[in-house]
């Protein structure tokens, strides 16, 4: 799957994403509804959400038949984000590659 970032924050664990989805949506992210604990879209479109806004309608429907699934950001135009997957811990290349790449909100290790 291309870059959907799996994250879990703030609201109750047992509805991630219909307490944290709106405020993404507020943002202007394209959240969508992921298999809980897993990084796998529930819907099977997820795709289109790469390339066009989340009607309101969808958006409901979504909050009402997922609110304990996790929450997905697909890259793309619609939501104007890049994701950047390093799997490497040599030190060297590490280096070289920050000198290419923005600085970034978010980094994890391991």
């Amino acid at each position: 799957m291309d870059a959907v970032c799996a994250h879990l924050s703030g609201g109750s664990m047992s509805n991630i994403f219909a307490d944290n989805a709106p405020r993404y949506w507020a943002a202007n992210l394209q959240a969508i509804p992921l298999k809980a604990g897993e990084k796998r879209p529930i819907i099977s479109e997820w795709q289109r959400w790469n390339k066009e806004p989340i009607p309101l309608a969808v958006r409901e429907q979504w909050l009402q038949s997922y609110p304990t699934s996790n929450i997905g950001i697909p890259a793309g135009p619609a939501s104007g984000l890049s994701f950047v997957d390093i799997d490497t811990k040599d030190p060297a290349l590490l280096a070289a590659l920050e000198l290419f790449l923005p600085a970034s909100p978010w980094r994890r290790v391991g």
